[in-house]
């Protein structure tokens, strides 16, 4: 498992508890299904499935898929690309806050 925060997973919780959902952390798997997550993750030799109910923040591990590597010609391209931003309406935010926006 890898994580981009010195491997404490503390940016995930911090995410959940400031808007207010619930949190399944450490994914190795996830399916999105009527309304709800599903995710299966390994804890101490053993495997879980925890669900909840969307919205929700869902951390994952490098398990989660076989990563693409881009060619390196895309990641030329990309650096030209725009950035988008989009503002949140729901109620867990604060009112004209950009919380999400689309990665390069």
């Amino acid at each position: 498992m890898a994580s981009l925060d010195a491997l404490t997973s503390m940016l995930p919780g911090a995410l959940a508890a400031k808007a207010h959902m619930p949190l399944l952390g450490l994914a190795r798997s996830m399916s999105v299904e009527d309304g709800a997550v599903t995710i299966e993750r390994s804890v101490d030799g053993f495997t879980e499935t925890l669900r909840a109910a969307l919205p929700a923040v869902v951390s994952v591990t490098d398990q989660i898929n076989e990563p693409r590597y881009p060619a390196f010609a895309a990641m030329k391209a990309a650096r030209k690309k725009p950035l988008d931003q989009w503002l949140t309406t729901s109620s867990r935010f604060p009112a004209g806050r950009t919380w999400c926006c689309a990665v390069r």
